[in-house]
């Protein structure tokens, strides 16, 4: 049934589809892999993704793994934190459901009605004796406040652990957004910047906190054989990885292609009243165009809106609805900047195969319901 319901129709229009290569293009790519034998245990093609996402992102060390959720967990064990980890309602649950099942228990404390990041002034305020790390999470790619975080990092002696999902080849300041923190995870989800069908990576530039992470992935072996600490088994595989070197070989045409959608967008909606673009470009961060974010003045406009796209075969999606700590199996406090925002944020159809011209009706569809 749940199969079934993840079918799409070939006339409907999705908030995101996955870039793919020509098969022919993917197959060549496995041809080593299928002579050989080998299909993981950290084979060829997955040493080769790594090396070229650390030389791309000007960082030392990637250590890829079988999904981002995977990420969080092997970041939150290489940093052997407990107690409670402080993060953010206004995120996918994996953020918070990978702290969980390393036996952690979560804080939500609210966002920045701007950047829709974790507030670091609340974080600060809701530290106690029993936090373990924080999790700041780059909402659609956008920068939290890297340097407020450090500082805080730094005074309190708690570890920061940046689940940078939406991140892949955003910049603050020319340099990659994955500098930051004690590790950075991401991940390589079929709809993200680049994928690898399913995947994720931790990032870091500190050579022993990179060979603890290797550990981990593979149950816990050192290089000399023997088990440090008991780990899992969060290997890439050479399938994956194949995919993940598809995309990194066309990565010039997915970034332009994204960026010229997102232009499309943003010169048709900006002139609109009732709607706020929640795109993050600055002087100083340049994002990745994974998403088109917009706000409504209120969540019965959005409500209309979704139902006036939905008749025309276009799914757009609540990306975050609602605000964790509003749903009972989490439920924690009050935030209520992210419980604002969760009802009146929308994120449009954007991906590399979309037409400009569905572009335009989107845009249409919105115009008239906010006439």
């Amino acid at each position: 049934m749940f199969l079934l319901q993840l079918c799409i129709p070939c006339n409907m229009i999705p908030v995101s589809r996955p870039w793919l290569p020509s098969f022919e293009e993917f197959a060549s790519k496995l041809e080593d892999p299928w002579r050989t034998g080998i299909l993981t245990h950290n084979g060829p093609l997955v040493q080769e993704f790594e090396k070229r996402l650390q030389d791309l992102w000007g960082v030392k060390n990637v250590i890829a793994v079988s999904n981002g959720t995977m990420a969080i967990q092997l970041a939150l064990r290489a940093l052997r934190v407990s107690g409670e980890v402080v993060t953010t309602p206004f995120t996918w649950h994996a953020t918070a459901t990978a702290a969980i099942w390393e036996g952690c228990s979560i804080s939500f404390v609210d966002i920045e009605e701007e950047s829709l990041c974790l507030d670091p002034e609340k974080v600060e305020q809701a530290i106690s004796k029993k936090t373990g790390a924080i999790i700041p999470v780059n909402v659609y790619g956008n920068p939290p406040n890297f340097s407020e975080f450090d500082r805080i990092s730094e005074k309190f002696g708690i570890p920061i652990i940046y689940d940078a999902a939406h991140a892949a080849c955003t910049k603050q300041n020319g340099k990659s957004t994955f500098h930051n923190g004690h590790i950075s995870t991401t991940s390589f989800h079929a709809t993200k910047y680049i994928h690898t069908g399913e995947g994720g990576a931790c990032i870091t530039n500190d050579d022993e906190t990179a060979e603890k992470l290797r550990s981990l992935r593979f149950f816990g072996f050192e290089t000399d054989g023997n088990v440090g600490e008991f780990g899992t088994n969060a290997k890439m595989t050479e399938v994956h990885a194949a995919l993940g070197l598809c995309c990194l070989d066309n990565l010039d045409i997915i970034r332009e292609r994204r960026e010229s959608l997102e232009r499309a967008y943003i010169s048709e909606l900006e002139e609109i009243g009732g709607i706020e673009l929640r795109n993050y470009n600055s002087d100083d961060f340049e994002g990745n165009s994974l998403y088109m974010p917009v706000s409504f003045e209120s969540e019965e406009t959005l409500e209309r809106v979704v139902a006036s796209l939905n008749s025309s075969n276009y799914f757009p999606r609540r990306y975050f609805s609602p605000s964790l700590n509003m749903i009972s199996t989490f439920g924690n406090g009050r935030c209520p900047v992210s419980e604002d925002i969760s009802k009146r944020i929308l994120c449009l159809p954007l991906f590399v195969d979309l037409n400009l011209k569905d572009v335009r009706e989107i845009v249409e569809i919105i115009k008239k319901n906010l006439e």
